[in-house]
């Protein structure tokens, strides 16, 4: 799932969640208000699990749009190389997605995100092909094109992703270790350092308020 700002009401936040693998709902919405419970905050009763489209991966990410206060909600379709691009604006979701057909589908599982600028995507294919793909977004139309493939390494199990907090630099995890790109080089996948050994599996990564990774 995935929790995005509402436009122009700082109260209200939506609340967006996607299929875990063959299990098809597709992507659904709900509007948590602060002002609910007495101020203790709720899911809004009239737009409660409301249904964008069909069977979606995992994989979804939120990214600033070029006018620094709408959104785009992003979701890969399954088993494919599409993504549906929602704008999320101060009068609602529009339901009509854009479209775009962008590198190769690997996985369904693996964490998504977007650069901070709006402007970046990365996405780890939890497979033993070892997969890390890049791509860029048009943060005006929410067009997103593949760039490239910035790792391929067999029986590495990449799965959760991260921008640094100045957007430079792209967190990999996999089942043994933590890797960096430098996101703004001419071949990023040649840029590659591993950071740490881990011993088990990293999964997941976020980077919290306080700038820092966990």
């Amino acid at each position: 799932c995935l929790i995005t700002p509402y436009p122009g009401d700082t109260s209200k936040f939506y609340l967006f969640t996607s299929d875990q693998e063959n299990n098809y709902d597709g992507l659904n919405f709900s509007i948590i208000d602060m002002k609910l419970d007495n101020g203790l905050g709720g899911i809004d009763s009239t737009c409660k699990s409301i249904n964008l489209t069909d069977s979606v991966s995992e994989k979804l990410c939120a990214a600033i749009h070029s006018n620094g206060y709408d959104y785009w909600m992003i979701v890969k379709r399954p088993l494919s190389s599409v993504f549906h691009s929602y704008l999320v604006t101060c009068d609602g979701i529009e339901t009509a997605p854009v479209i775009s057909d962008a590198g190769d589908f690997y996985s369904e599982k693996g964490y998504m995100k977007a650069s901070k600028d709006g402007k970046c995507i990365v996405s780890a294919e939890l497979t033993s092909s070892g997969l890390v793909q890049l791509y860029d977004l048009d943060n005006s139309n929410g067009a997103v094109t593949f760039r490239e493939i910035i790792s391929q390494t067999p029986s590495k199990y990449y799965y959760g992703v991260e921008f640094s907090p100045d957007d430079s630099t792209i967190y990999v995890s996999n089942n043994t270790s933590i890797h960096q790109y430098e996101r703004f080089a001419t071949n990023v996948g040649l840029t590659e350092t591993i950071l740490s050994h881990t011993g088990f599996s990293a999964n997941a990564m976020q980077l919290a308020p306080d700038n820092k990774i966990y």
